[in-house]
């Protein structure tokens, strides 16, 4: 099911409250608070996968890639904090990942997927929300899940993944069990952030900057060139990497400018424009990769 229109929005909003009391029928089956991010593929409606076999297949070999890394986040994070949820759902080139407490390994595994999707050139567009939401075997639905595919149509517009003001109140709102177990400041070693934090509520945003960027529109987004840049400098079988990456976000941005000025499609052009600015901010952040600027 494409969700990526108004009537697709409005039938989940209704297709999900219909369904909302007739479902839960037992204390241990309700409504609780998640992360839940939602992303898809941006222009997947667009690309001719009937007639163009190489278009098909690069698409085919993305998704399972995608669904493979998400796979062993999953069983690398519940293997590590036993009590933890950390789930992922697939449906055509929608992707959504949510968790109860997991909000970092949330972050850092979002931008994994958007570094890795690059070698395709394939961006990502959607959102990261905190809200109510239920889920048992198939069935997923509450207003978290509507919340997030709403920001994904009507304000990420362009490849990125906007983390909604929500989230900040969803990491507070958890802050006591994470003051319990310290199980984040573990993982953002384990990742390679600098930021070392100590577990004081109002250091929150000193946690995040690293990783997250603010945007024109005043939205933060996942900063996932900044990711794969920090995580990759710590490990030295993976050093050449975040230059591989770099030169194929380049290469990719190029391509994708030069055609939709020939084809003077403005409206998707922006959103490779977008996808300029930020690469080449990148670039002038770290100075070895100066040479990656686009003009």
């Amino acid at each position: 099911m494409k969700l990526g229109n108004h009537l697709c929005l409005e039938n989940l909003k209704m297709m999900m409250r219909q369904g909302k009391n007739a479902m839960i029928n037992s204390e241990n089956e309700k409504m609780k608070k998640y992360f839940i991010a939602y992303f898809d593929i941006l222009g997947f409606s667009d690309i001719d996968t009937k007639h163009d076999t190489q278009k098909r297949n690069t698409l085919y070999n993305a998704l399972h890639r995608i669904i493979r890394y998400s796979k062993i986040r999953t069983e690398e994070v519940k293997k590590k904090f036993k009590s933890i949820t950390f789930e992922y759902r697939v449906f055509s080139d929608n992707f959504m990942i949510f968790t109860d407490i997991g909000f970092i390994d949330l972050l850092l595994t979002i931008g994994h997927i958007q570094a890795e999707l690059i070698k395709d050139n394939l961006f990502i567009r959607g959102s990261i929300v905190y809200g109510d939401f239920f889920f048992k075997n198939e069935v997923l639905f509450g207003d978290g899940l509507i919340s997030a595919v709403s920001l994904e149509l009507k304000i990420a517009i362009v490849p990125r993944i906007i983390v909604d003001k929500s989230f900040y109140e969803g990491v507070v709102d958890k802050w006591e069990n994470l003051l319990k177990s310290k199980f984040e400041y573990e993982e953002f070693i384990r990742e390679g952030m600098s930021t070392k934090p100590d577990f004081k509520e109002n250091d929150l945003d000193k946690i995040f900057n690293e990783i997250l960027q603010n945007d024109f529109d005043n939205n933060k987004y996942i900063d996932y060139l900044e990711i794969t840049y920090r995580h990759n400098s710590l490990n030295k079988n993976d050093i050449h990497y975040t230059d591989e990456i770099m030169a194929k976000h380049t290469s990719n941005i190029k391509q994708n400018i030069s055609l939709y000025e020939k084809k003077n499609n403005k409206h998707i052009l922006q959103k490779y424009e977008w996808c300029r600015n930020y690469h080449n901010n990148f670039c002038r952040n770290h100075e070895e990769y100066l040479k990656f600027i686009i003009e």
